[in-house]
């Protein structure tokens, strides 16, 4: 079930990504203006260049702090 409400929460971040883009008239999507959340499942590029597997687990303003999966705490 979590993975369903994890895929909804993106589809539903996306789409207003683009009715907020449409409105003001600009490209039609703006990937800064998505907000991740605690707990968000996402896919992250590491330092290497290689897609990852996370977990966001806090927010700070802006950033936010990612444990990447399978991954020890260090590398958050």
């Amino acid at each position: 079930m979590e993975v369903l409400q994890q895929n909804k929460h993106t589809i539903d971040q996306l789409i207003e990504c683009l009715n907020l883009n449409f409105m003001q008239d600009v490209s039609p999507f703006k990937f800064e203006r998505r907000k991740l959340e605690v707990g968000e499942w996402v896919d992250v590029k590491d330092a290497s260049g290689q897609w990852i597997e996370g977990q966001v687990i806090n927010q700070y303003g802006d950033y936010v702090l990612v444990h990447y999966n399978g991954w020890d705490n260090r590398w958050n």
